[in-house]
């Protein structure tokens, strides 16, 4: 079972900055232009990085087709990238997992660089983070790995980031990927794992979902950029009066409404709307309609550092529309899945837009990410979630 590349030499990469403490207390990357050159080679060939001063600082894989083009294995020099590396990381990601639905692997948080498995009860998605990992990893092996480890039924390969690539069936057949049923907290789901966005869900709101569900009995719910329903179907369960999702996807929305029926949940308690949200919501603040618990759950608007300026307005301009029609005393969750902004940016952001929708705000508690989504206390980055519940006043 070959789960790691090892029929490479290592090629040696030196540092062109002073990254050592970076390093050394556990960033797992290096971007090109912190080294001094960048050698010719395949993506995913193992690499040793060299300190300014040619001392040893890691082993890991490199990419010069990517802008991050070196991501951290080991620091130990003795510790050589094997199968053997890769057997422990692997049973130490399962050890920490619980339940049937699961992320199974979150890349650099669990050691695994680039390496992103979801189990949903039979099935599991299994995503590489662009061409270095992708020449890394080995997916038969790892198809071995889950196969001795999990009863699965089935598992698929799905191409993430840069990569021009069609999913791939690895086991099972592909017509029971389009439909997969699968539980989270005792809730059902049906998703499509092979076309869907991710893997088909999103559980890092898994816990953020559990909560939503403690909180919304008999009040009335407005889920924004409801997807396929997952906050929808919380609150329901969790004794919701009604429930709006709305969503741009028709197909998404179709889909939650598939979600609150094999929940066994009244039809005439939900309404699903396929409608831009932004148009939604210019037309509900013209008609003075008001929910008791509003959930705001967009796309990340900031996919790089770029187009952070237009990502801020984006959200201060959902926020506060989204405050607008909330009740007096009501609640309003709002969440960000973008990593470039901070948590601190993010609390900014909600007070400008509670003041614009001249409102005050209380913060009842503030969530990130579910606990299967764990991240190196070096690189906060990957501390992406931010969820926080707020009462209107």
């Amino acid at each position: 079972m070959k789960l790691v590349r090892t029929d490479s030499k290592y090629i040696n990469l030196r540092l062109a900055k002073n990254l050592n403490r970076d390093i050394l207390r556990g960033h797992p990357w290096v971007y090109r232009d912190a080294l001094q050159s960048l050698p010719k080679s395949e993506s995913g060939v193992l690499a040793k990085l060299f300190d300014k001063s040619n001392k040893f600082l890691a082993y890991g894989f490199y990419d010069p087709q990517c802008e991050l083009c070196f991501r951290v294995c080991s620091l130990d020099e003795k510790q050589k990238l094997n199968n053997f590396w890769a057997r422990n990381l692997l049973e130490q990601a399962l050890r920490l997992r619980t339940g049937k639905t699961f992320r199974l692997f979150n890349g650099e948080g669990d050691g695994l660089p680039g390496l992103v498995c979801d189990v949903y009860n039979e099935y599991a998605v299994i995503q590489l983070d662009g061409y270095g990992p992708k020449g890394f990893w080995e997916l038969e092996g790892l198809t071995s790995w889950l196969d001795e480890h999990l009863s699965l039924k089935g598992i698929v390969y799905k191409p993430r980031g840069d990569l021009k690539l069609k999913a791939q069936v690895l086991k099972g057949k592909e017509e029971d990927f389009i439909s997969a049923e699968f539980l989270e907290n005792n809730v059902k789901f049906q998703a499509n794992l092979l076309e869907g966005q991710k893997t088909g869900f999103f559980l890092d709101q898994k816990d953020n979902r559990h909560f939503i569900q403690g909180v919304s009995k008999n009040l009335r719910v407005l889920n924004l950029f409801s997807y396929t329903g997952g906050f929808s179907v919380y609150a329901g369960i969790g004794g919701a009066k009604h429930v709006t999702s709305v969503d741009i996807s028709r197909p998404a929305t179709d889909q939650a409404i598939t979600n609150w029926q094999i929940n066994g949940l009244d039809n005439s308690s939900h309404i699903a709307v396929a409608e831009n949200v932004f148009d939604f919501l210019d037309k509900a603040i013209q008609e003075k309609q008001k929910w008791d618990l509003v959930i705001v759950d967009p796309p990340s608007f900031a996919h790089a550092k770029s187009n952070f300026k237009e990502a801020v307005e984006s959200y201060e301009r959902i926020f506060t529309q989204s405050i607008k029609v909330c009740e007096t005393g009501g609640l309003v969750a709002l969440s960000s899945c973008s990593s470039h902004i901070t948590p601190e940016k993010f609390l900014d952001i909600s007070s400008q837009c509670f003041s614009k929708a001249r409102k005050r705000a209380k913060v009842i508690t503030v969530k990130g990410q579910s606990a299967d989504h764990p991240y190196p206390l070096a690189c906060l980055e990957m501390q992406y979630l931010k969820f926080v519940l707020f009462q209107c006043f």
